[in-house]
């Protein structure tokens, strides 16, 4: 019984031990994000949100038949319109994530697939402006956030193309999921000039403001 015993923890170790540690990969990319919710209504005609993104990644171990890796990003979106004709709206979000994936590596020579799950939290800064009739008023809330997504990742090994080893690679991912944001409260009543009808119409407090919605996500990867 011992001797069993001893077999499983030691397959259960071998199956979780570090891989290549030290593994590092830098990602550059944007994501297409869809406000689902109408408190975005107001500020802009289109629901759809671009961001840029910057990642960097660490690889910590394998588990399983995948391996874990750790990753911390910077986003950076911004939008504008022009409502009722007059009224200008800019609307800039930024944030820093947090999180880690499992993804399952399948060689195929000097390319490799590898389908991912990953999850990040992060901080959330949302700067509003609207301007109209000369008359402009600003202000910047900050939130928490949770990002889900599941995608593939396709890794171009070139030292293997001229039968070497080595550990550099370059390729894409592509990823898809659902972002949960919390809500942004900005206040504006301070500001509002008495005399611009569209201002008061649309509100001294525009309320709550919420980007939940699904993401669409590309990169350019390197890895080493």
């Amino acid at each position: 019984m011992k001797t069993v015993t001893l077999l499983i923890l030691s397959a259960a170790v071998a199956r979780a031990q570090p891989a290549r540690l030290g593994r590092l990969g830098a990602a550059a990319g944007g994501s297409l994000h869809v406000v689902s919710g109408e408190s975005y209504d107001p500020y802009d005609a289109n629901d759809r949100m671009g961001l840029g993104r910057l990642e960097a990644s660490f690889q910590v171990m394998r588990v399983g038949p995948g391996e874990v890796v750790v990753q911390a990003a910077y986003l950076h979106g911004e939008q504008s319109d022009t409502l009722f004709g007059e009224m200008e709206t800019n609307l800039v979000l930024q944030a820093a994530n947090a999180g880690v994936r499992y993804r399952w590596p399948l060689d195929l020579g000097p390319v490799s697939l590898a389908p991912l799950l990953r999850a990040d939290l992060g901080a959330y800064w949302a700067s509003l402006r609207l301007r109209s009739s000369g008359q402009e008023l600003r202000d910047r809330d900050a939130a928490r956030g949770l990002e889900a997504l599941g995608g593939v990742e396709v890794l171009i090994h070139p030292t293997k193309l001229r039968g070497l080893t080595g550990r550099f690679a370059y390729g894409g991912v592509l990823e898809a999921g659902y972002a949960w944001i919390g809500e942004f409260h900005h206040r504006l009543r301070s500001d509002v000039p008495e005399d611009t009808e569209r201002l008061r119409r649309f509100g001294a407090d525009p309320g709550p403001l919420d980007l939940s919605g699904p993401i669409v996500r590309f990169a350019a990867i390197l890895r080493y």
